[in-house]
């Protein structure tokens, strides 16, 4: 079922989780839990869209994550439009698509300088996302196989830097 968008047996499952939130309603209430569910690896945008609707609540939207729908070979800017109006959270990703002898990879970069046409993303999100979006989360994915600990960490630190510097210079995103 792997790969199959809104299978008979994946929609049962999400009919159990969309009953078990249900039930949790008053205990998300009581905490006021904003709740943003995720495009990930294993979920199409339009079974978490399905989720977001059959729950209806006003604590409960979606985590849109920008890489995740590659896996599924969904296409980033369509997953971006489809769960944009759902959209509580997103988890900004940026990477380069290789392709080499051992078949096609993605490869983390800092935010800017993948191939994920971030603008375009975020033009979509400000277009189309509801007010209650209000965390963007960047991620970066390094290829760290191999490296020392010390020479990750430093990695990380200046995608991290440049991931911050592009996002609020080019996106408009974050505090100045």
């Amino acid at each position: 079922i792997y790969g199959s968008c809104m299978h008979p047996e994946v929609v049962v499952q999400l009919a159990d989780r969309a009953r078990q939130f249900k039930d949790n309603f008053p205990l998300i209430e009581q905490y006021g839990m904003k709740i943003a569910l995720e495009n990930h690896c294993d979920l199409f945008a339009d079974e978490v869209i399905w989720l977001v609707e059959q729950l209806h609540h006003p604590l409960i939207g979606a985590c849109l994550d920008t890489m995740n729908s590659l896996v599924l070979m969904e296409g980033i800017e369509e997953c971006v439009k489809k769960l944009a109006p759902y959209a509580y959270c997103c988890h900004f990703c940026d990477i380069k698509i290789v392709v080499d002898a051992d078949g096609i990879h993605s490869i983390g970069t800092p935010i800017g300088q993948g191939d994920i046409d971030c603008l375009k993303i975020m033009q979509e999100l400000r277009a189309n996302a509801p007010d209650a979006l209000d965390t963007i989360v960047f991620e970066v994915e390094l290829p760290m196989n191999g490296r020392p600990i010390e020479e990750g960490r430093e990695l990380e630190l200046r995608a991290a830097k440049e991931s911050i510097d592009y996002m609020r210079r080019e996106l408009n995103v974050g505090l100045k």
